[in-house]
This record gives structure tokens, sequence and C-alpha cells, in this order.
């Protein structure tokens, strides 16, 4: 659904914000992947973030927050956002731990940030509207990986293009 939204209005204006709350203890009863021996769903997350914040970036905003003890293991809603960060959509994470004024500043900041936001994707400070090209982006932590010396000291690129052909 999130996917449709931005497709459909090609406009800097339209961003989105996609907000998971979660006390950090998985119940989801989705179809889970083997990995290293254990079950997880963690992969799954993480490919459909990586996707949509590649073709979104800045039009796209994730927060997460964990809101539960301070012992509870939040890894994941942390990675979630760090890889919306990689691909320079806004990807924050709060650890709330069950504070009602912590989960008070991460509503906030949502609303900032989506009204900072907005005014960067338009032209002169919000007047108008700016068309925003369906791009794929690299995550940043990935820039440079594919490029490697050959014998005369010149970087060639070895990497595979968007759609998986070399």
């Amino acid at each position: 659904a999130a996917e449709r939204l931005l497709r459909s209005n090609t406009y800097g204006s339209c961003i989105l914000s996609l907000f998971f709350l979660s006390d950090g203890k998985p119940s989801d009863k989705i179809s889970m992947v083997m990995t290293d021996r254990k079950i997880t769903h963690i992969p799954l997350i993480q490919n459909r973030v990586n996707d949509l914040a590649s073709r979104f970036g800045r039009r796209l905003s994730v927060v997460t927050v964990g809101f539960g003890g301070p012992n509870e293991d939040f890894s994941v809603l942390e990675d979630i956002a760090n890889r919306a960060a990689q691909f320079d959509s806004n990807g924050r994470f709060y650890a709330a731990h069950l504070k009602v004024e912590a989960l008070g500043t991460a509503f906030a900041s949502v609303a900032t940030s989506l009204k900072q936001t907005r005014v960067e994707l338009t032209t002169t400070g919000g007047s108008s509207q700016r068309a925003v090209h369906d791009v794929r982006r690299r995550a940043k932590n990935a820039i440079g990986l594919d490029l490697f010396p050959n014998k005369q000291n010149w970087y060639t690129y070895e990497g595979k293009s968007w759609d998986g052909v070399k």
C-alpha cells in the first residue's frame, strides 16, 4: 500500500511516514526464513525496507519506536531505521522504554520531520511542487564495494545492474 501511494503521486510534496511501534517481542504470524539454523522473519523485513527506501529516498520516512522495558532487544527496530537512512530516507529509532514523554517526543519528531522534508522537496520553500523521478538509490554503505583496481590502477565497475544482469 505504501509503495502504491508513492508511485501514484510523483510530486515531491507527497511523502509518507511509516511508523513502527513495538515492545521488542516478535509475535507476527508470517512465513519465516531459515538462516544459520534459526528461523526468523528479519530478512523479509530488511529486504522490503531496502526496496522501499532505495526507490523513494527522501519521500519515505521510517520511524521505529521501542516501547518496552530497558532490557528488551530493539535491534530489529534499530536495523529497520538504519537501513532506511542508508538510502537517504529519514530513518530514526527511538527507545521509549515505557516512558510516555519519550513516546510523545517520537511523535513530535515525526511531525517536524515530515514538514521539513516536504519543504525540502518543493521549490522555493514550499510554494510549488517538483516532479520526482523514479530512480533506484544505492545504500551509502555499499558505495564503492563493486569497484576494483586493475593492473593499471584504474578502477573498474564489476557489479550488477539493477535488474540483476551483469
